[in-house]
């Protein structure tokens, strides 16, 4: 039963991962923003659309076996966990997806990363009082961020992507924890490291021309890093305690 249960689960994170397509073409279009990277072509199209089904497919089945979310067993606990995780996973998919062809990190979508974190927080409030210090120290931070950027916002009338970038890596923060951000961080600067010279190679070959910092999609590495470590690290974790 618990095969069919996951079938299920993967047909409606693959209709979620169709709302991730319609999304990341309507929120640029929706804010006049040009592509950055020629994506016209119809095959590469279909194939983005194919790996934003894909990743909602697998996502929430990974995401319920980690949890335990199966027809035998139900923990609400668990099942609202569950629920903030395929939140978070919908916001960083979008944030990438955006990010990686308008070089851009979504204010729409960092803001709501920030509610559904914020929202996180008081249910883990609710649930252990301990983490209320945490809770704080996080929401102190999302504060004074949110002021560095209306300050920017009104001076330079522009958002500030490094701004965005330090909301994303502490909305990362505040979903995983400390060795999760730093595995993200690193896996992202490799990332980073690998791109960078395979333009540089492009590069070359047409006119030796200089990388600009604004080239470069740091976004979609931090999200798609976060992504890819988050699933690991949860899947490692579950096999020592199977094995135990």
């Amino acid at each position: 039963m618990n095969i069919i249960f996951y079938a299920i689960l993967f047909i409606i994170g693959s209709v979620v991962g169709c709302l991730w397509a319609v999304k990341s073409r309507e929120i640029p279009k929706n804010l006049d923003l040009r592509k950055t990277h020629n994506t016209n072509n119809p095959k590469q199209e279909l194939i983005s659309e194919l790996i934003y089904i894909l990743i909602g497919g697998v996502s929430t089945v990974v995401l319920a076996n980690i949890w335990d979310i199966n027809l035998y067993e139900f923990d609400i606990s668990n099942f609202i966990i569950y629920v903030f995780a395929m939140l978070y996973i919908s916001t960083l998919v979008l944030i990438a997806g955006i990010d990686r062809v308008y070089l851009k990190i979504d204010k729409k979508m960092i803001a709501f990363g920030i509610i559904t974190s914020i929202l996180y927080m008081l249910y883990l409030c609710i649930v252990d009082l301990a983490s209320m210090y945490l809770s704080v120290i996080y929401f102190a931070i999302y504060m004074i961020l949110l002021v560095i950027d209306s300050f920017l916002l009104r001076k330079f009338a522009k958002d500030s992507y490094i701004v965005n970038l330090l909301m994303l890596i502490t909305m990362i923060l505040v979903f995983t924890d400390l060795k999760t951000l730093t595995y993200t961080l690193v896996m992202s600067v490799i990332a980073v490291g690998l791109y960078v010279l395979l333009l540089n190679c492009q590069k070359k070959k047409n006119g030796n021309k200089k990388i600009k910092l604004n080239e470069i999609p740091v976004g979609f590495f931090v999200a798609a890093s976060n992504i890819v470590v988050l699933f690991m690290v949860k899947i490692f974790e579950n096999y020592l305690l199977i094995n135990r």
